[in-house]
């Protein structure tokens, strides 16, 4: 779609007369670049000028047709941002970060910060022991021995025996790690997760429990793939999906990027196509389609917050920034969120872009957050 038309349907888009079909069109034309500089980032004037692209669902503006809910406040770039600036204000978040070393708490003249997570996990063994694994690696390779990506060994000593011994990969608050199964599948593990899994499978299943969010590429076998929740069980064959199921959380949700699965829950049985996600209550599950990509998000450094709930938002900024959450007034947690930020960003910052959007605002303290109304609203 060239420039023209795209300017075009947004003015449509905003003076709130543009009909069904043009309102499709402009939402594909979205949906076909949304993720380009997620998944290949140049520099970073490049990757601003490809977010703009994003701007108009991150905005609201094309949420505004559908929900009438709430303006959001302008934040103005320079570049390809000029191209529509004449129609509408901009809510931008997305800040580029250098790399930095990875700790926790920070304080610098008296102003409490906290950096980002990082690559952190526990390999707990079946006879009891544990090794902390390198936060110098992001990848663990199962075999007959256990090994980093780069080869080098995790242990001197062939600790595990051949057959179905358990094993169980935790991560903590602030954490993520990547893992191989022994089959080749490929399982990323997002901060406060555990994988309880078999060094071989040797069953006529290929069977791990989890605890908390993962993203798996499964690879192809006439072995079934089963992944166990406490409120899920996931069979595949070979597949792309998303899960996540955390036992503080009352929701849990599964997402199908490609291939097949089927869901079973105690409210029935569910097959997903791509682009799809089973949402889990206490009360029952909806089927719901989804563009699948923002559910794993986190796996490529960032956080997508599209139109969630400020309580939702705070649930992922807790876990990766391991800092507990105190909401001074509890009706925020329903306000909606809109923007895209880098995971690789001090907590501060995170909670600056969504300030000043004017929903909340937000105290800093040591060992915790506290979220109020904003004065300024």
């Amino acid at each position: 779609m060239n420039i023209d038309r795209i300017t075009y349907l947004v003015d449509r888009l905003h003076t709130g007369i543009i009909s069904d079909v043009e309102n499709n069109e402009l939402l594909t034309w979205y949906r076909s670049v949304a993720y380009q500089d997620a998944e290949y980032p140049t520099e970073e004037l490049k990757v601003k000028g490809r977010m703009l692209y994003r701007l108009l669902k991150d905005t609201g503006f094309i949420h505004q047709l559908e929900t009438k809910r709430r303006r959001l406040k302008s934040i103005w770039y320079s570049a390809a941002a000029c191209l529509l600036l004449s129609f509408f204000a901009l809510t931008f978040f997305l800040y580029s970060a250098k790399d930095r070393d990875k700790g926790q708490l920070l304080v610098q003249e008296n102003k409490v910060d906290y950096l980002p997570g990082g690559n952190k996990a526990q390999l707990l063994l079946d006879d009891g022991s544990v090794i902390d694994l390198n936060s110098h690696q992001s990848s663990l390779i199962m075999g007959d021995k256990i090994t980093y990506a780069d080869g080098s060994m995790v242990e001197n000593k062939e600790v595990l025996r051949k057959g179905s011994s358990q094993l169980e990969l935790s991560i903590p608050r602030g954490g993520q790690y990547q893992l191989t199964l022994a089959d080749g599948t490929k399982v990323w593990l997002n901060s406060e997760s555990r994988l309880k899994y078999p060094l071989h499978f040797t069953g006529k299943e290929r069977t791990i429990e989890l605890e908390g969010e993962a993203y798996f590429e499964v690879s192809h076998n006439y072995k079934p793939f089963v992944v166990k929740t406490d409120r899920q069980r996931i069979q595949v064959l070979g597949t792309k999906f998303n899960v996540s199921s955390y036992s503080d959380n009352t929701v849990a949700t599964t997402t199908l990027l490609e291939g097949s699965v089927r869901v079973s829950t105690p409210y029935g049985n569910n097959l997903l196509a791509p682009g799809h996600e089973l949402v889990v209550t206490t009360s029952g599950s909806k089927m719901n389609e989804v563009y699948a990509k923002d559910a794993i998000a986190w796996k490529e450094g960032l956080f997508v917050f599209d139109n969630i709930t400020l309580d939702a938002v705070m649930d992922k900024v807790s876990r990766w920034y391991n800092v507990d959450i105190h909401f001074v007034d509890e009706g925020l947690k329903k306000e909606l969120v809109f923007a895209v930020i880098k995971k690789s960003e001090n907590i501060s910052v995170v909670l600056d872009k969504i300030a000043s959007t004017g929903i909340a605002a937000f105290k800093v303290e040591r060992g915790h957050i506290n979220v109020t109304k904003n004065s300024k609203k």
